[in-house]
């Protein structure tokens, strides 16, 4: 009988992801995934059409998002699940997320100029698309230009967080992030805390209302993933994953590369119910 398994942390083309929504399901279905979340980065137009595509493929697909959010100066991603998108307030702020993230960009293209780099925004946002522009559509134009030779150079060199064109994400709150998610009905998931680095917030996280932890994550050692298992367990926290795919965009974090089992996803979507104390 065939194992279940579900990867809820993907992206598509909406954000900074290479592949269409109908490619990623078409992706997933192809390599036996019964599950996926689609999370794009403050943005939930890849939604639909995915959720389309899994309906005609047999393919389950989560509806999701990844807002950037910050608390004490250091930026924290929250991933929100289940989330209702149709949510008049949500979209709301989704909408002025990404008017932050093209302002943003201008800035960067400002620094890149003051630097001496010939790299517009309209180039930015023209490679961005419909999607939420970030420093990955930049470094792809300082590729695209040869400034750079691949995208690695282009954030070394570039747009890296310690590099010269560097600017920050301080659009939202890490608890701005878990009441909207919890708002719209959402399950909130502190993502790849294993890149983040920084454990003291995962207290702070709960405290707040979050609600999971990614304690699956392609990167991570076996060691990692025990010990973010029993943290969660420590704070109430329930376990989620994901492969946080990007198609071609970062090859190393291939789709399918973590599968939960379906009682894992079971478990959050228990929690998946608007929160009216909020």
């Amino acid at each position: 009988m065939p194992v279940y398994s579900a990867d809820l942390h993907v992206h598509t083309s909406f954000s900074d992801g290479s592949f269409s929504p109908r490619d990623l399901v078409k992706r997933a279905k192809s390599l036996s995934l019964d599950t996926i979340a689609v999370t794009d980065h403050d943005d939930i137009d890849g939604v639909q059409p995915a959720l389309i595509a899994g309906e005609k493929l047999g393919l389950r697909v989560i509806p999701g998002v990844e807002l950037s959010s910050h608390h004490g100066g250091i930026e924290v991603h929250v991933i929100g699940l289940f989330v209702d998108v149709l949510d008049a307030r949500f979209l709301e702020l989704l909408q002025r997320l990404q008017r932050l993230r093209v302002d943003r960009i201008r800035l960067i293209a400002d620094r890149l100029k003051s630097q001496g780099v010939d790299v517009t925004a309209d180039d930015i946002l023209e490679v961005a698309g419909p999607g939420a522009p970030s420093r990955a559509h930049v470094a792809k134009v300082l590729v695209k230009k040869c400034i750079a030779k691949d995208v690695q150079e282009a954030f070394r060199l570039y747009v890296g967080d310690f590099a010269p064109s560097y600017v920050p994400k301080n659009f939202l709150s890490m608890a701005e992030g878990i009441e909207a998610i919890r708002r719209c009905g959402g399950v909130t998931v502190f993502a790849h805390p294993g890149l983040t680095r920084h454990d003291e917030l995962l207290p702070i996280f709960a405290q707040m209302g979050g609600q999971a932890l990614e304690a699956y994550y392609p990167s991570y050692s076996r060691q990692q993933t025990r010990r973010f298992l029993g943290l969660a367990r420590e704070l109430g926290l329930l376990p989620s994953g994901g492969s946080d795919c990007h198609g071609q965009n970062r090859p190393e974090l291939l789709l399918g590369k973590v599968r939960l089992p379906e009682r894992i996803v079971a478990d959050l979507e228990r929690l998946a119910r608007p929160c009216r104390a909020l």
